[in-house]
């Protein structure tokens, strides 16, 4: 016995403050971080939508036009955030372009703006350019099943080429 303490008495309330530790630390962990995982789970966006969104940009000597395609939106919750891929079917015969995949941390409420960078190649005259950096956009509502928004491809690398601004995507949930 140590100052009228058993060894027994004092592994005993050792372990008892160490078991407290862990409870405050994993209470503490669960009020941080579970809210944000909740509210990624329960986002309206999260799924499978079949989209037409703009895949790529015509310039004649009339100016810049939009280029659709349809495609597929999936969006999916991982932990705060909320991960989209957006793939689209290849335009004019051109070859199938690699799904981007945006990244947001998940707000509460309200419209979702994801960004995403990407590399693009112009073609003049049939002949391929050097590749454009591309600053995507993209900024989604959902109304029920049904999605709406814009999304933007800004060239941030070559100032000459026109721009179409904010163009409109719509899609429809993909029923399981």
């Amino acid at each position: 016995q140590l100052l009228g303490y058993s060894p027994t008495f004092l592994s005993s309330d050792v372990r008892s403050q160490g078991l407290l530790d862990m409870r405050f630390a994993l209470l503490l962990f669960s009020a941080l971080v579970l809210p944000g995982t909740m509210v990624a789970q329960g986002n309206p966006l999260i799924g499978t939508w079949r989209v037409n969104a703009p895949a790529g940009t015509r310039i004649t000597s009339e100016g810049a036009t939009a280029i659709y395609a349809e495609g597929t939106l999936t969006v999916v919750a991982k932990e705060d955030s909320l991960i989209a891929t957006l793939a689209t079917q290849p335009i004019e015969g051109n070859t199938p372009k690699p799904p981007l995949r945006f990244a947001v941390r998940t707000p509460a409420s309200g419209d979702v703006t994801f960004t995403a960078k990407t590399e693009t190649r112009t073609l003049m005259n049939g002949q391929a350019l050097n590749p454009t950096a591309l600053l995507v956009t993209l900024v989604l509502r959902v109304s029920g099943d049904s999605l709406g928004g814009t999304m933007e491809r800004i060239p941030t690398n070559d100032d000459e080429l026109p721009r179409t601004g904010p163009q409109p995507i719509t899609g429809q949930r993909v029923k399981s």
